[in-house]
């Protein structure tokens, strides 16, 4: 079984939580605002694969970050294979307010990063299980204060 893991990220602003998006190129060259995704080497706990792919995709320093939850754990059966994969998704809090990062773009994505209300991200992300992951991650965030 494959294993991916996804990473949303927060910082509070102004007493409200703020999350990171990125807009990529994905399969068939469409263009998409969606979460951080990462695949775990085989020696690595999956914390360890978030930090070490966080820095290598943002160069947020994984001393800034903390990790809040897991948020949700899946596995997604494809109807034409015997093929599974199992889905991690994880929230931190960044706790160094930049409201730009500066990426290089190492992996051929497009990579523009932004931070952004809920109500923004609810608009640019496509797929409606991953705005509502946002949404989940929001009302974990507020419930937790």
């Amino acid at each position: 079984m494959v294993e991916s893991f996804w990473w949303i990220i927060y910082i509070i602003k102004n007493n409200k939580p703020y999350f990171l998006v990125i807009k990529r190129q994905a399969i068939r060259w469409k263009i998409e605002w969606t979460a951080p995704k990462w695949k775990s080497e085989i020696w690595e706990q999956p914390l360890e694969t978030a930090k070490r792919e966080i820095f290598e995709e943002t160069w947020i320093d994984i001393n800034d970050i903390e990790n809040k939850w897991e948020l949700w754990d899946f596995i997604i059966n494809f109807s034409d294979s015997n093929f599974e994969k199992r889905v991690t998704y994880f929230l931190f809090e960044y706790s160094w307010d930049k409201d730009s990062l500066d990426i290089i773009d190492n992996e051929g994505y497009i990579w523009i990063y932004k931070w952004l209300p809920i109500e923004k991200v609810l608009n640019l992300i496509d797929y409606a299980w991953l705005r509502e992951l946002y949404r989940k991650g929001y009302k974990t965030i507020v419930e937790n204060k």
